[in-house]
């Protein structure tokens, strides 16, 4: 479950609808990414999380993972 100021309602339900919102997932993926780099104070881990947490997302809509290993 994510906190709701990271993830609200409409992106959760939009980015796994089908066909695939990629809008949704990458905005969401990029607000975890902008917090990865504050919290560290590195642009490039938070660009690292950024695209990790996309690429993890669409395997999960994809059902190719599931919610506990993300």
């Amino acid at each position: 479950m994510t906190a709701p100021f990271l993830q609200g309602q409409f992106l959760s339900d939009a980015k796994q609808s089908v066909p695939l919102h990629v809008y949704q997932l990458v905005a969401h993926a990029g607000i975890q990414g902008a917090g990865g780099a504050v919290v560290t104070g590195n642009m490039w881990l938070g660009l690292l999380e950024w695209l990790a947490h996309t690429t993890i997302d669409v395997a999960k809509v994809r059902g190719k993972t599931i919610f506990a290993q993300d």
